[in-house]
């Protein structure tokens, strides 16, 4: 029987591995090609044996943030720890949702539930580290307590939180323009689709700027992560200002990189 599970959750696997197309994580970043993803398909097989759909994944992701977000701000060291394993863990299951929506078709309501639910964990997330931080600072803030106001740190959150906001809201509204005027000449006529299909290859990362934001996503990635680290230490603060420079100060850029998508996608020259 214990071979039998072995065989079937193997094979579960493999269907998995080839209902998507590795070049959109590959180019991504190193964390969610070598980790994330390959992780991910093994979290998916008990779900699936379960029964389970892409939305109830979506439905437990919920309420892994709610718990995740309420702990958090609740400050004590071993309800931060709590707290974080379940936040990482909801960040690892909307790639399980992900999956289970490839292999058995997406719907468009579930496609909203998981990014409302998405968007809302980015954005609260920051927010509630901050609250916590405030009734209980860890210690690099402790040892500051003298130096620094400790309601500084719920500026900090709720910075880092509306720059998180921000940042996807102009995402969210470019791809929506994007799907819009895609298909359409200058003049606002549909055109014709092309005849040959427009390769999705990778394309190599040859320009400084590519490959430096490749490495920027890596990093990201890689410091979510490690957030159970960071409050195991009691350094969460850290997280935080980490959290807060991968918003705020790359914002400027992330503009600059919309503009130039904006130029090529909808001007016509």
């Amino acid at each position: 029987m214990r071979s039998a599970d072995i065989d079937a959750s193997a094979t579960l696997i493999g269907r998995l591995r080839d209902a998507y197309d590795p070049a959109a994580d590959q180019q991504r970043n190193v964390i969610y090609y070598h980790v994330c993803r390959p992780v991910s398909f093994y979290l998916t097989v008990p779900f699936l044996r379960a029964g389970l759909t892409a939305n109830h994944v979506t439905a437990v992701r919920i309420v892994l943030a709610v718990a995740a977000l309420a702990l958090l701000m609740v400050g004590s060291h071993r309800a931060v720890i709590v707290g974080s394993v379940l936040y990482l863990l909801n960040w690892f299951l909307d790639f399980v949702d992900g999956n289970i929506a490839r292999l058995e078709g997406p719907t468009e309501f579930g496609g909203f539930v998981d990014a409302v639910s998405d968007g809302l964990v980015k954005v609260l997330i920051p927010l509630a580290i901050s609250v916590g931080l405030f009734v209980r600072p860890d210690q690099i803030l402790a040892g500051l307590s003298t130096a620094i106001d400790p309601a500084f740190v719920l500026v900090f959150g709720a910075v880092t939180a509306m720059a998180s906001g921000l940042k996807l809201y102009l995402w969210t509204e470019f791809s929506h323009r994007e799907k819009m005027f895609r298909g359409r000449s200058p003049s606002g006529r549909p055109v014709p689709e092309p005849q040959a299909p427009i390769s999705v290859a990778v394309q190599p990362k040859t320009s400084l700027r590519q490959q430096v934001d490749y490495l920027y996503r890596s990093v990201v990635d890689l410091v979510i992560i490690l957030v159970p680290v960071f409050a195991l230490l009691d350094i969460l603060s850290v997280f935080l200002l980490l959290r807060f420079l991968s918003m705020v100060l790359t914002l400027p850029l992330d503009l600059l990189r919309l503009v130039g998508r904006a130029r090529r996608e909808f001007d016509p020259a």
